[in-house]
């Protein structure tokens, strides 16, 4: 790479980081590779803005390769003393021989890598759409940010991945799936996030199984967030992978199931594929 190329390559990685730090948080940094070190302070100074509440910890383990994440990330855990971060902000850089080998079987270097961590116990960041257009979001650039939480021991032991894909026709957690499928049902929620206010109250209308309530919670300063649904089992799981103090979540079927809110209880509703699942649509 020649020097002007590797000064914008620099350039743009560290917008990048920038918005990595200011979505997500980055409290400390861990790196496998060297090449990592010129972004460390820069990652540290940007992540002290915040959009909601107490960041956590977080780590960024940066420049793990696309065909070893695995092995990676059990050598950073060693690292760590076996203590996982609140978030992972994963760097992964590649050569187009990755991309080629990965196409040879069917699948893509982000696809991999999402797999793998939702392998070994975690899911998608509600942020995880906020670095990369949809429109390009697949694209094999040669670098990708990815950006994962951890899945509670008690959720992923009540609900294995299997439970999870024999329920995948009617609902799924799309932070627990990979590929650009889970990203297009991701990516609206992230856009209907930027359109809560400070404080508002929000219905999700046919929220499933919580997923876009825990993406609207975290990518807007809504005060409170109501998830209403038909399914016994979809809110069970809301409840339990989602619920907090500004997430709720009550099993009913729509439109009576909102007969019990007065006109202008909620400053803003959001409802995603709804309509082909009640009996009169035009009623909702």
């Amino acid at each position: 790479m020649s020097h002007d190329a590797s000064a914008l390559h620099a350039i743009a990685f560290r917008k990048r980081a920038e918005k990595v730090a200011e979505a997500v948080g980055v409290a400390s940094v861990r790196c496998i590779d060297g090449d990592a070190e010129p972004y460390v302070n820069f990652l540290l100074e940007k992540s002290t803005v915040f959009p909601i509440g107490d960041a956590g910890r977080a780590d960024a383990w940066l420049h793990v390769k696309a065909l070893s994440v695995a092995s990676d990330i059990e050598e950073l855990a060693v690292q760590a003393n076996g203590e996982l971060p609140d978030r992972l902000v994963l760097v992964a850089t590649f050569g187009s021989e990755v991309v080629g080998q990965l196409s040879s079987e069917g699948t893509s270097v982000r696809e991999r890598i999402e797999s793998t961590l939702i392998g070994l116990g975690w899911r998608k960041h509600p942020a995880s759409c906020h670095f990369a257009d949809f429109e390009t979001i697949g694209d094999e650039d040669g670098e990708l940010i990815a950006v994962f939480e951890p899945i509670a021991r008690r959720s992923r032991e009540r609900f294995p991945m299997e439970q999870l894909l024999r329920e995948r026709d009617l609902h799924m957690d799309m932070l627990r799936e990979a590929g650009i499928r889970s990203d297009a049902h991701i990516v609206r929620y992230e856009w209907a996030a930027s359109l809560v206010r400070p404080g508002d109250r929000v219905l999700d209308a046919a929220c499933g199984m919580g997923y876009g309530a825990h993406v609207l919670a975290t990518r807007s300063c809504a005060g409170e967030i109501v998830g209403v649904d038909g399914s016994e089992f979809a809110v069970d799981y809301a409840r339990c992978n989602y619920g907090s103090e500004r997430v709720a979540f009550e099993v009913g079927k729509l439109p009576s199931a909102l007969d019990g809110y007065g006109g202008g209880s909620f400053d803003c509703i959001v409802s995603f594929e709804t309509l082909e699942h009640v009996p009169d649509p035009e009623a909702l």
